[in-house]
C-alpha cells in the first residue's frame, strides 16, 4: 500500500486521462509527466521513484491510502533536499537573490509538504470525492477518473483542469 495526498491522485488522473487531449498512452503521458518533474528540478531519485510508483498504480498493483501531510512522493528525498538547500542558503550572506531563493524553498516546504490544507489537495479531494484516511483500489479510482473525464469532455473545450480549478476557486471565495 502507498500513501498519497489528493493532489498526487490528481497527477494520476492527468496521466491516466489527459482530459483535453485525445491521444497518448499511459506510458507517453507518464514520460511527459516525468519531463515536467525534471524541468521543475525535482531530485533524480524522486523522479525515478514517482515514475515507478505511478507505473505500479496504473497497472493496478498498489492500493492507495489518501492522507494529508508528507506522502510517498514527498518522502522520496524531496523533503530532505529542500531542507538541506534551505539550511545551506541560510548560512550564506543574504543578498536579494539569496533571500528570494530562501523564500521560495520555505514556500515549497510549507505549502506543498507540510501544509495539511493545501489548496490543490482540497480541490482534488472534492473533485474526485476522496476521503482522507480511506484506502482505494485501482478499479475504484479508475471509475472516478472515467466519470470525471466524461464530465470534462462534456463541459469544457480547452484546458479542462485549469478551467475547473478556476471555477472551484471562485466558488470558495464566494463562500
Amino acid at each position: 500500500m502507498v500513501n498519497l495526498r489528493p493532489h498526487h491522485v490528481g497527477n494520476l488522473f492527468y496521466i491516466y486521462t489527459k482530459p483535453y487531449l485525445s491521444h497518448g498512452t499511459f506510458e507517453q503521458n507518464l514520460e511527459k509527466f516525468g519531463e515536467g518533474l525534471y524541468i521543475r528540478r525535482y531530485p533524480f531519485e524522486t523522479m525515478e521513484r514517482v515514475i515507478t510508483l505511478f507505473s505500479k498504480i496504473l497497472a493496478g498493483a498498489e492500493k492507495i491510502k489518501i492522507i494529508s501531510g508528507p506522502d510517498a512522493i514527498c518522502q522520496s528525498r524531496c523533503l530532505m533536499k529542500l531542507e538541506r538547500e534551505l539550511s545551506a542558503y541560510k548560512t550564506i550572506k543574504l543578498t536579494r537573490e539569496i533571500k528570494r531563493k530562501v523564500s521560495d524553498i520555505q514556500y515549497k516546504l510549507e505549502t506543498c509538504c507540510y501544509n495539511n490544507d493545501f489548496e490543490l489537495d482540497m480541490f482534488w479531494q472534492e473533485t474526485l470525492n476522496l476521503k482522507l484516511g480511506r484506502t482505494y483500489r485501482w478499479p475504484e479510482l479508475e471509475k472516478k477518473f472515467r466519470g470525471l473525464r466524461e464530465k470534462l469532455e462534456k463541459n469544457y473545450k480547452t484546458d479542462a483542469i485549469t478551467e475547473m480549478l478556476e471555477q472551484w476557486r471562485r466558488k470558495k471565495r464566494e463562500k
